[in-house]
């Protein structure tokens, strides 16, 4: 075969992932829960909304940024990814980009969260479209979104979970 030719559908290639090692997230692509967050337990939103305190950075009024959280069986974090950083109404988020972390990490649940610059707490049109996609998609590899969780730079938060949005 020639190298600009593509294998034939059965034919051996190199694996993609040559150890179980290697399949899981380097510390540059998802950041280990550290000393503020490591082990701990999720029961409600306002445990989510301290948590998510710690990592949100200074730019919260600045623009917009999607994190999530990924957690065990007992809800507890062992890590966190940012999916995307925009501007300041708005940002892209990749579904395949929150759910890859969390098969990586063996995760059970998430925590979705971004925040809103200008202070408007109520979700947008395009803030529940995403959370319903990625929910849809999580639900597939038995992954549970348990919030999303929209912060604002005046110590605000809006809960789906709380709103029955979910």
């Amino acid at each position: 075969m020639q190298e600009h030719e593509r294998p034939e559908y059965g034919q051996k290639n190199e694996p993609v992932i040559k150890t179980a090692k290697e399949f899981f997230l380097t510390g540059s692509e998802m950041i280990a829960a550290n000393h503020f967050v490591a082990g701990r337990q999720i029961c409600q939103s306002s445990d989510s909304y301290k948590e998510l305190q710690k990592i949100w950075n200074e730019d919260i009024d600045l623009r917009e940024r999607f994190i999530v959280l990924y957690l065990n069986k007992q809800n507890k974090v062992h890590g966190f990814y940012t999916v995307s950083i925009g501007g300041i109404d708005g940002t892209v988020v990749d579904v395949k980009m929150c759910i890859l972390p969390a098969l990586r990490s063996m995760s059970s649940g998430m925590i979705l969260a971004h925040n809103h610059p200008s202070n408007n707490l109520r979700p947008s049109g395009a803030d529940k479209q995403i959370t319903k996609k990625i929910k849809e998609a999580a639900k597939f590899f038995d992954i549970v979104v348990l919030d999303h969780i929209i912060m604002t730079p005046d110590e605000g938060y809006y809960s789906f979970a709380d709103e029955g949005m979910l």
